[in-house]
Parts: C-alpha cells; structure tokens; sequence
C-alpha cells in the first residue's frame, strides 16, 4: 500500500460519552465513523469492549489502552485502539462524561490483506514520535522544508530539584514515576491540540498553533496546563521524605511565551522535529524562573490571556540576548469566566467569547478545528 493511503487510513477519531451510556461524535470523521457501523447506537461493549461507564474512567485514570475489533454494516470490521480523557474531573464527584480518542485502524479484513500488524504499529509509533502533519509530508516528500509560523505559544516543564532525587532514587523508579508524570500531561495535551516536541530528562516542550493557525493558542495552552497541574495532583501518594525532599510527589515548574517561531526536521535517518528562535528561549526563560506547580508567562502571553485568566505580577527578569521581560503567574480562569471553584471549567460566558473571539467569522478558523475539549463543552451544552 503507497504511503499516501496510509495515513488517511490511520483516522483519528474522537467519542463522547455519558454516564447514561449515550455515545455522541465530535467532529465530522466519527459521524461518519459511528454511520459507517450501521444500525442503532452501538453499546460500549461493541466499541470498547467495556461492560460498564466505570471502565472506561479506569482506563482514562490508568492511561490504559484499548484495543478492539469493532464490527461495522456489511460484515465490516474495524481494528481500533482507543484512549480515554476525563474532561472536567472535579475531586469526591464520579465523573459525568469520558471522551474517547481513537485511531481507525482500517477495515480489518482489507488491514490483513495490505499490511502487516507490524508495519502498522511501525506508522503508530512513528506518529507518537514525530507530529502527524510532519509524518504525513516524510512518507510523501521524504524532506520537509523548515517553515516560519507568525505566532504561536511555546510551552516547557521540568521538574524541581529532579537532580537531588535522581540521586536518592534508584533509575527504575525514577523512570516509572517520570513516565506517570509525561503520560499524564500527554493525555491533557491531546484533548487541547497541544503539540509535544520533546522529552530531555525531566524536560517537557510543547507548542500550539503549530501546524494550524490557530488565534487561541496562547488560550488553549494555559488552560491545557492548569488542567495538566490539576491532573499531576491526582498521582499524589504516601510521601518518601529525605530531609526537606518528597522522592514520592514532585513538583514542576511551567513557562510560557507567544511568539514567532521556525520550525523544522534535523537528520535524515533519525528525524528530529524541533522549533527555534527567541519564542523557544524566553519560555525556557520563563520556566526557569517559575516556581514549583505553577504557570510563568512573559507579557506577550499574558496580552492574550489577561481577557480571560486571573494573573498576578511577578516582575522583570532578564533573558539573554533579549532583556528585561515583565513575569506574570497565571492562577486560574477569572471567576466571571470559569464553572468551578477552582477556575478550570470554562462557562457559557467563557465558551461564548471563545467562538467570537477566535473562529467565528472571515478570515478564522472553521469551529470543526477547535480542540477536543472545547468541542466536548460545546456538544454538551447543546
């Protein structure tokens, strides 16, 4: 099979679901997924294999996978391996609704008949590596050009004083808890369109806007790391003190900056995807100066934030080669704007001047490329 049909075949899919078991599409490539199978409303065993709505909100809370073999109209199957997301999990509450992000792994009798579980499971890996619109132009062009976007967030995340525990922690439980912590904030920067670029030891990087344009960017990434940092809290466990240091519950700072930016593919062997220029600087620049579970933005995103988000002043601090830049912690989502006590669901005001201010109208993005999670919140108040 040319690779060309590879990816189109490789269809992300995107489900939400109610604790009543009502299944409903978001986005137009599961309407046409779910009428594809025929029939009334599949049940969660069909599409998940889960007997019940708490299975699928195990699976979200573990990171668990599903795999499974759907059977569609005609005598159709599809192979599909599906993950599972809490959009608005609230502390002591049973969550309400799971979303459901999936790959449409082909009809299964035409995936045994033109590739190998192996090569497919090859694509997989290759889009959990590299972003998928850079996948799509390798198997196309086999070199992709560097490219300048105009604006766009960029995001990084470390932990504090990971070298202190790295050294009382031996290296498999390090590697475990470092991979709990990622796998967490992978599974929230998904439902947000969040871009990750990178792991470097206990680094993050991440960016939105990129390959899209997108105006909320610097929206869609804040909110994704207050819900990332709300998400970190519910791996807590029984502290494992030496001294001052919790070798158990680690703390991480965030730092943000919007800008312009380039980005591009090093090697030709081992491919490398990465973003340059001084956006990418200042906010490892704002990060390095954050404090612990906290977002640090420099006042090019707080410009875009401030509408919408409660921040609070930090002061100036100097960023090689470019200055001083004013420092501004984000707290939450402004109370006029947020459902919750703790500011990270938005309301009917917030989602209202979202849709106003960012996609609808000429020139802006059509409301079917909003993020997941935003799309989640406006099918539900329909």
């Amino acid at each position: 099979m040319s690779s060309d049909k590879i990816l189109p075949l490789l269809e992300s899919l995107l489900l939400r679901i109610d604790r009543s078991g009502e299944i409903a599409p978001v986005g137009t490539s599961a309407d046409r997924f779910l009428q594809q199978l025929g029939g009334p409303q599949p049940t969660l065993t069909q599409l998940f294999g889960a007997t019940d709505f708490d299975r699928l909100v195990t699976s979200a809370r573990s990171g668990d996978a599903l795999i499974v073999d759907v059977p569609g109209s005609s005598g159709v199957r599809f192979g599909i391996k599906w993950q599972f997301a809490i959009p608005f999990d609230v502390d002591g509450q049973p969550p309400n609704q799971v979303l459901a992000t999936g790959i449409n792994w082909l009809p299964t009798s035409e995936l045994l008949s033109t590739l190998t579980r192996e090569n497919l499971l090859y694509k997989e890996m290759l889009l959990n590596l590299i972003p998928s619109f850079i996948v799509e132009k390798l198997l196309q062009q086999k070199i992709v050009q560097p490219k300048a976007y105009r604006d766009c967030s960029v995001m990084f995340a470390d932990v504090v004083s990971f070298s202190k525990i790295a050294f009382h922690l031996d290296p498999v439980s390090l590697l475990k808890r470092l991979d709990q912590y990622f796998s967490a904030m992978d599974r929230v920067a998904r439902q947000f369109q969040i871009e990750k670029i990178k792991t470097i030891g206990d680094a993050y990087m991440a960016v939105s806007g990129i390959p899209n344009r997108r105006p909320s960017h610097a929206v869609d990434a804040a909110l994704a790391v207050l819900h990332i940092l709300a998400a970190l809290r519910k791996l807590q466990t029984t502290p494992q003190m030496v001294g001052s240091l919790d070798l158990s519950n680690w703390s991480f700072r965030f730092g943000m900056h919007a800008g312009p930016c380039i980005a591009g593919v090093l090697g030709s062997s081992r491919y490398l995807f990465d973003l340059w220029g001084d956006t990418v600087n200042i906010a490892a620049r704002m990060e390095s100066v954050g404090q612990g579970n906290t977002l640090t933005v420099s006042e090019a995103a707080q410009k875009h934030l401030a509408p919408l988000f409660q921040l609070q002043y930090v002061g100036e601090k100097s960023v090689k080669n470019i200055g001083d830049v004013k420092v501004y912690l984000v707290d939450r989502l402004l109370p006029a704007y947020s459902a919750d006590a703790e500011g990270l669901i938005p309301n009917a005001a917030f989602l209202s001047r979202y849709q106003t201010d960012y996609f609808d109208g000429p020139g802006r993005p059509a409301r079917s490329t909003m993020p997941p999670f935003f799309q989640a919140l406006l099918t539900s108040a329909t």
